[in-house]
This record gives structure tokens, sequence and C-alpha cells, in this order.
């Protein structure tokens, strides 16, 4: 079977700020009984994870033709930490990337966007990538993707559960996330 996943991105939250934003969106996830309270290993493909909680059922329909997600192995919602981006974006669910500043679409990535991203994650460079078709420089967290490349310091990689938006979700779980941080969530996926 393969594996889907949703990333939930807070892009704005700092480093220094992540770990207690990462559990006040625990808490009230978990006072919602969407996730249980303990993280375990046997949820997620690799490291912890929280499972859904006992509301789970009641907070999505499943269609007809769809089983219930909360029933599989790999269902778990897994947090992180640090300065990271959604991987699968950059590789397999990749759809193109647009400059920010002239529109141009590039069903290709330029050549050195590679070295943006590497100086983006280590912090080691300003992380600009200059468009060939501008010659406009910008950070590469800023240029448009159809998969969003996910840039943040904190990520919550919710395991084969239905896309937030399908009409079988009865709450707003990127909504809930936007209310306990303050902050505009971004939302990317990828397929293992």
């Amino acid at each position: 079977m393969s594996e889907y996943f949703t990333m939930l991105v807070d892009r704005d939250v700092s480093l220094e700020d992540a770990e207690v934003t990462l559990r006040n969106v625990v808490t009230e996830l978990q006072c919602l009984k969407i996730i249980v309270d303990d993280l375990t290993d046997d949820c997620v493909l690799s490291g912890l994870g929280y499972r859904p909680g006992t509301a789970i059922h009641e907070a999505y329909k499943t269609g007809v033709t769809e089983s219930p997600f909360w029933q599989f192995r790999t269902c778990g919602v897994e947090p992180t930490v640090k300065r990271h981006f959604n991987y699968w974006a950059y590789g397999p669910s990749f759809d193109g990337v647009t400059c920010p500043n002239c529109k141009t679409h590039f069903q290709n990535l330029p050549d050195h966007f590679s070295d943006g991203i590497a100086q983006w994650l280590d912090q080691s460079g300003p992380a600009i990538v200059e468009c060939t078709e501008c010659n406009i420089g910008t950070a590469v967290d800023l240029w448009d993707a159809k998969n969003p490349f996910g840039f943040g310091n904190l990520s919550l990689i919710f395991w084969n559960w239905p896309p937030f938006d399908r009409s079988g979700w009865k709450i707003d779980i990127p909504g809930i996330l936007q209310s306990v941080t303050g902050h505009a969530i971004v939302s990317s996926y990828g397929h293992i």
C-alpha cells in the first residue's frame, strides 16, 4: 500500500517559538479529541506521531468508497520542529515553480534552486534564487509552487488523512491551527 500525507506548515513561527507553538497546537487537538495524548512510533513511517483521537469519526464522515483512515496502520499526526520543508514537493510531487516577480512558470526547477534550498535549510547564506527570465533574485521560500514546498520551522504531517478540503470534514483543521498559532498555515502534500 502506498502512503499519502498532508503537511500543514506554520511558515511564520520562529525556530525559538516553534516548540511552544507546537505544544499549544497539540493541546488544542487533544482537547478536541482529534488526536490522542501520547506519542507512539507505530502510526507514522518513521519517528513519533499521535494516533487519531476518539472524536475523529465524528470530525470526518467517510464517503461510500472510503475506508476509515483512523483504522490504517499509518494514520498518525507527526509533529516536526526544525528548519525544514516538504522534500516530496521538490521531488515526486513537484509540479513547477513560478517566479513571484515576473510570474514566469518553470516546469523544471532552475539549476541553482537547490543551492537556495540548501542555504535556507542550514542558514548558510541568503537563500536567494535568481529568476533566469527577469534576473531578479528572491528568497527561495517566496517562490510559488503548485504543491507548496512548505518552508517553515513547525509542521504537522497527517498520514493518510483525507485532504482537508474534502466535503467529509465537519471541522476545519487548518483553521484550528491558524487560530492557535495566529499565523497563516500552508498546506502541502506528498505520496510515497
